[in-house]
């Protein structure tokens, strides 16, 4: 990528190489994503997609007119025709710009793993390590560092809900050899 490189321009880079490597069944986004120009490139490749709505005022407005869930709205986003999807979840409805034809429950369903790849990156950057250096080397392997901690933590989890009883030893065994598996970080001098 290039630094000046738009969202569009970055998004398309990087929907071609995840299209190159696996099968797309759904794109989840964030809210971030919704625009006219994103909405009109996964319409072109022909991708479902999910992302919650922007809460402007035509949508706050709309959203308060509702009687019964689920209701749809045919809206036009900047010239880019999308369909709005309002679920009710707990108290507070939810909009969401999608194609897939489901109900609000799969809705919900297909967007809770969005929200876990957020608590993902949330726990991640609290085991991240802090640093001033500029030497992308340093930063790259704290992040790649910081990810080898989470799966650590995520598999203890595991083995604490798939076993009785983990021993310390049985646990210690099994983070020395992921630590191990671990490329010798670089010289720092």
């Amino acid at each position: 990528f290039q630094p000046l490189d738009s969202q569009e321009e970055v998004f398309d880079k990087l929907l071609d190489k995840c299209l190159s490597l696996v099968r797309i069944k759904c794109v989840l986004l964030d809210r971030g994503f919704y625009a006219s120009n994103v909405i009109h490139l996964l319409k072109k490749k022909r991708l479902k997609y999910v992302m919650p709505v922007k809460k402007t005022s035509k949508v706050k407005k709309f959203m308060e007119g509702i009687k019964s869930f689920p209701t749809f709205l045919q809206y036009t986003l900047k010239k880019e025709p999308v369909t709005l999807t309002f679920v009710k979840a707990g108290e507070e409805p939810l909009g969401f710009c999608t194609n897939l034809p489901c109900s609000s429950s799969k809705l919900l369903e297909f967007y809770s793993w969005r929200w876990g790849i957020e608590t993902t990156f949330r726990v991640q950057d609290l085991l991240q390590a802090k640093t001033c250096s500029t030497n992308l080397v340093v930063r790259t392997f704290l992040f790649f560092f910081a990810v080898a901690l989470y799966n650590v933590w995520i598999l203890v989890n595991v083995l604490k809900t798939s076993f009785e009883k983990v021993t310390t030893l049985q646990l210690k065994m099994v983070i020395q050899r992921i630590l191990f598996a671990l490329p010798a970080p670089p010289p720092l001098f």
